[in-house]
């Protein structure tokens, strides 16, 4: 595979990953990707059990605390008042009508679904008590190792982001439990439907680890120091 091939590889992956965990917005492989609106409302203290209750009760997998994805190779922990949604569109879909539009996390959770971006994801988590504008939520793909030089890989990403809004950008290799993996933290700017810009930061992992490359994405107010963002990161188990 050449270099360019390789590139366009990861692009397309983490084009992916930092435009859906901004909310849901329209992935797109081309730098003139403009993300949309992020979420303006709050979910009531009652939105994360009526979410709950939206789940497909024959579901196995859980849905809070360590969560085992043998199918795509991965397990995480996630912190208390944190929850996974499932990316199935049926499932999802009844997720985002039990929060309802006046919720943050259902209009994300809509948006991904009116524009067919589950489809990529392997998991999708959110701290269902921060609903806000920049609201923290955890994205995952997975895929094949692809034994892409880091390298070449920053190099990729710097870019999407740059052209997507992205600034402040800082990269840097990490070990993790899981693998070696590239770290990247950066604040976006998204324009609101009320004409203002919201900023807000993430942080994403490209983990190499030897069966699959996991790509996880955390997004918060301030994602680079964020201790529950980072224990999620830590506690991922590569199959």
């Amino acid at each position: 595979m050449t270099r360019i091939t390789l590139a366009r590889t990861a692009l397309l992956t983490i084009a992916t990953a930092f435009v859906l965990a901004c909310g849901g917005t329209t992935v797109s492989p081309i730098p003139s990707a403009t993300p949309a609106p992020t979420p303006t409302a709050s979910a009531t203290p009652s939105a994360s059990a009526s979410a709950s209750a939206a789940a497909t009760p024959a579901a196995s997998q859980a849905t809070t605390g360590r969560i085992e994805l043998p199918d795509k190779g991965f397990a995480l922990t996630l912190p208390a008042g944190w929850q996974s949604f499932p990316v199935d569109p049926v499932a999802l879909q009844k997720m985002a009508d039990a929060l309802g539009t006046k919720s943050g996390i259902g209009q994300s959770l809509q948006r991904a679904i009116d524009t067919g971006q589950t489809a990529a994801l392997s998991f999708w988590a959110f701290d269902m008590e921060d609903a806000a504008p920049g609201s923290r939520n955890v994205t995952v793909l997975t895929q094949p190792p692809a034994n892409i030089p880091l390298s070449l890989v920053e190099s990729a990403v710097k870019g999407q982001i740059t052209a997507i809004g992205g600034s402040d950008i800082v990269a840097e290799t990490v070990t993790l439990p899981a693998g070696d993996a590239l770290r990247l933290t950066y604040t976006l700017t998204v324009p609101t439907p009320a004409g203002t810009d919201v900023k807000t930061s993430q942080t994403m992992y490209w983990i190499q680890a030897p069966k699959r490359t996991i790509v996880i994405t955390g997004t918060g107010p301030n994602a680079a120091k964020d201790a529950e963002l980072k224990a999620i990161v830590e506690s991922i188990e590569a199959g």
